[in-house]
């Protein structure tokens, strides 16, 4: 599942991130940046 308001380099990292292995938890502090 995919939030459509992160840009195409974000879902790229996310892609990224859970190939490595990441959970989502992982992925939503990396990007806690973001709204």
């Amino acid at each position: 599942m995919v939030c459509p308001h992160l840009t195409a380099t974000e879902r790229e990292s996310i892609l990224c991130l859970r190939a490595q292995g990441c959970g989502i938890r992982k992925i939503a502090r990396a990007l806690n940046r973001s709204p």
